[in-house]
């Protein structure tokens, strides 16, 4: 890949960390230390807008027309393999069978589970915590499951390309919630956190993980 280019998609990355060939795990290392029981539609909106609340920033006074970039096929898989590194089991039963395995649908192929059923330690957060988290980074990276409108009839899918990994401005993210998927996974460039939030609830609220963020 062009080493200006990647300097462009992944500006926290230095060019000849990439050009090096070493583990995806000790490029991000080295960028980072240089020197299924779906919400009720009220209670999400409930949750969203006690989270606007808390962060004294209402989606209707505060708003970032930057767009999200994708960013390129190369630059996606070099960072979902970074992330799939850092986080997830990917030797459990799960990811084996119902991730690393995917399967012709009538939109394509995708597979069936969900990269958070095979996180390593978890924690269990709130939605009011997963939007303070973010909002203070001024930009993250965003991926998602790769699913097929067959099993996930109404809410959204990833509206890019898939297994694209998108950069959003993290004000633009909070506010674009309700069009991207109930699942998504949050984290930057230094690879040494996630926050994850999920379709299921515990009865009570949303489950939202996170690796790597303190309690």
């Amino acid at each position: 890949m062009n080493a200006a280019r990647l300097h462009a998609t992944a500006p926290s990355l230095n060019s000849a960390v990439f050009l090096a060939r070493r583990s995806t795990r000790e490029i991000i290392l080295d960028a980072a230390f240089p020197g299924e029981i779906r919400c009720q539609h009220e209670t999400r909106e409930a949750e969203n807008r006690a989270a606007d609340s808390l962060l004294g920033r209402s989606t209707h006074t505060v708003h970032d027309d930057t767009p999200p970039q994708v960013l390129s096929p190369e630059d996606s898989a070099l960072w979902r393999q970074a992330y799939l590194e850092a986080f997830i089991d990917t030797s459990s039963e799960h990811y084996q069978r119902y991730v690393a395995s995917p399967r012709q649908f009538s939109d394509g192929v995708h597979y069936e589970g969900y990269l958070w059923d095979c996180l390593r330690s978890p924690s269990r957060i709130t939605i009011q915590r997963f939007r303070h988290e973010v909002i203070r980074h001024p930009e993250v990276l965003v991926m998602a499951d790769d699913h097929s409108r067959d099993r996930i009839p109404g809410a959204p899918l990833w509206p890019y390309r898939p297994y694209s990994v998108a950069r959003f401005q993290s004000q633009r993210l909070l506010e674009s919630l309700a069009s991207l998927p109930e699942d998504i996974y949050v984290f930057d460039s230094s690879v040494s956190w996630t926050l994850v939030l999920t379709h299921e609830d515990d009865g009570r609220r949303r489950i939202c993980c996170a690796v790597g963020i303190g309690t």
